[in-house]
């Protein structure tokens, strides 16, 4: 960490010192489900935001120098089945951007993914197809671009706030090991009839299936851990939990901590009083566990079931980031 503190200096440092005449513009673009690249995990055709967002910087001759595109969808096209660290879909996004924009330096931020990927949209799981997905979106982002409000001059407000991160109740140690067995006897009968094949409703069966026994573990594991006293990084490291707000001429960026159902950031999005927002999650922390919606714990699944939060807790960060939105205003 001391060494991230220091390069974060140093790069202030270095942008104050070589700053130069520029213009600041932010836009958005529609790429989403339709376009064959990724939405609603938990329900095919389910919520899902298609926006790609941009936020973009141009000197004054009119070349572009950075854009931070912003985009809602895991990046989990390389799965399990690879032993390697990947950049997914994002590399791909990059690298569309900066072959329209030479000389461009272009980040990524993840939008409200928390039930997002390309699950029911891919085309496979390969890089190819992270190619396909990531350039398909770093167009859509480059249209953002050229289409973009552009001022020289723009007002920067901002606002941070900090709430307890709040738990919900897993049960005791005896309930939860007898989930995680009748979890545990559903998977492996899955798989032994479906492990090998290769049509994709019947890998999502058994997919699903260990997924959910992956909750009930984590479950069992975090009741087993407090019990013996033993320190939970995701929970004592992440609390409490920062909602920090930009204001940037017209432009709204919001930061949530964890990763967050995308019905959050659409109300945020609508709710928020500005023309554009953009929403990135997993910002200043990863907090221990999803965001879920209460409806989505009656179905239960792998985000709900891993999750320590409690079911309120994800409408609380949502109301307190419009809230500060609009005070921003």
């Amino acid at each position: 960490m001391e060494s991230v503190i220091s390069k974060i200096v140093t790069i202030i440092t270095e942008a104050k010192n070589e700053a130069y005449p520029a213009y600041f513009g932010y836009g958005t673009a529609v790429c989403g489900a339709e376009s064959g690249v990724g939405g609603n995990r938990r329900i095919p055709g389910g919520p899902h935001d298609p926006l790609v967002s941009v936020m973009a910087i141009k000197d004054c001759m009119d070349d572009v120098r950075g854009v931070i595109i912003n985009y809602t969808l895991h990046p989990s096209f390389i799965h399990e089945w690879s032993n390697v660290c990947s950049a997914d879909y994002p590399c791909y996004v990059k690298r569309q951007i900066e072959e329209l924009e030479p000389g461009a330096v272009t980040g990524f931020t993840q939008g409200t993914s928390g039930n997002q990927s390309s699950r029911y949209y891919r085309r496979g799981e390969s890089f190819d197809e992270a190619e396909r997905v990531g350039r398909t979106i770093g167009k859509a982002a480059h249209r953002a671009v050229q289409n973009a409000a552009w001022s020289d001059k723009i007002d920067i407000a901002a606002a941070s706030v900090e709430l307890p991160i709040e738990l919900r109740d897993f049960g005791t140690e005896e309930e939860l090991r007898a989930k995680v067995a009748a979890d545990e006897a559903v998977y492996k009968d899955l798989y032994s009839r479906y492990g090998n094949s290769e049509k994709r409703e019947e890998y999502y069966m058994w997919q699903n299936a260990n997924l959910k026994l992956l909750g009930s573990e984590d479950q069992l594991g975090y009741v087993v851990m407090r019990k013996k006293g033993v320190k939970i990084e995701l929970l004592g490291d992440e609390d409490p939990a920062e909602i920090q707000v930009f204001r940037l001429g017209g432009l709204c960026v919001v930061g949530i901590p964890g990763e967050i159902f995308v019905e959050y950031g659409l109300y945020i999005k609508a709710t928020a009083g500005f023309g554009t927002v953009i929403v990135n999650e997993l910002s200043n922390g990863c907090l221990p566990g999803y965001m879920y919606t209460p409806e989505s714990l009656v179905t239960g699944g792998y985000e709900t079931d891993t999750s320590m939060l409690d079911e309120e807790f994800g409408m609380k960060v949502t109301d307190i980031a419009i809230k500060t939105a609009r005070g921003l205003r």
